[in-house]
């Protein structure tokens, strides 16, 4: 029993290690979507090549990565001028 223990405190110390890093990583991912999806020209040939990515990519894009986590902090993640966003979603321009 101590072992099982001592086995899954390990693991656990592993998983609490690499969760910081693992969200630092889907958060760059995420503001990359994003930046990506902002462009038009991206978003047409998505729609005209990979239709059936581009609202998984915009998911992705505007999710929320932690509960406590602000939308609007989220959603300017590494957009240098949040005004630039048009309304709607990223996908509009080309359905």
């Amino acid at each position: 029993m101590e072992h099982e223990l001592a086995s899954l405190q390990s693991q656990l110390k592993v998983f609490v290690d690499t969760f910081g890093l693992d969200m630092r990583y889907l958060t760059v991912v995420r503001g990359y979507l994003f930046r990506q999806l902002n462009n038009p020209n991206i978003v047409t040939w998505i729609h005209e090549n990979r239709a059936e990515y581009l609202r998984e990519f915009e998911k992705i894009s505007e999710s929320k990565l932690e509960a406590g986590e602000d939308s609007h902090e989220i959603k300017n993640f590494g957009d240098p001028d949040p005004g630039l966003r048009s309304a709607g979603t990223m996908g509009d321009a080309v359905r």
